[in-house]
């Protein structure tokens, strides 16, 4: 398995952020891309299935959701994004001054026979600096 740990910093406060990013079935609504997006069953264990563009299908499975904490874990349970045949992460949400929210991303993957991890890595690093910014611009457009 091969792993990426990213953070990002966004000007929103870290409640509000958890607000929406703890929400998992919520995910098309922030992310900035046009998602269908289906939800099966409810709270930890529920599986959202997303047709993303230039992806495809994909589904993930809530593992671990901590509010106390603003934890959150997920894991690929259909579909092959960007070459990986399997993938899960976790995510945290802290304080980072007033009004700022720090995330942090922790993602683990393995992919096809042959395939480039380091490519792989940027791909999946670029996805959680996309992810992170709509959620701050999401929750900014709210506040």
């Amino acid at each position: 398995m091969r792993t990426v740990i990213y953070e990002h910093e966004i000007p929103v406060p870290v409640n509000a952020a958890w607000e929406v990013f703890a929400d998992f079935g919520r995910f098309a609504e922030w992310n900035g891309l046009p998602v269908e997006l289906e939800i099966s069953g409810g709270g930890v264990g529920m599986i959202r299935s997303m047709d993303i563009p230039g992806i495809g299908r994909i589904s993930e499975r809530l593992d671990r959701l901590d509010d106390a904490n603003r934890e959150l874990a997920y894991a690929l349970v259909e579909g092959n994004p960007l070459g990986m045949v399997e993938y899960r992460a976790e995510v945290i949400l802290t304080a980072a001054g007033e009004a700022r929210t720090l995330i942090q991303w922790h993602g683990e993957f393995a992919g096809e026979p042959g395939a480039d991890l380091d490519q792989m890595a940027t791909a999946l690093t670029g996805s959680y600096t996309g992810m992170s910014e709509a959620l701050g611009s999401f929750v900014a457009e709210r506040r």
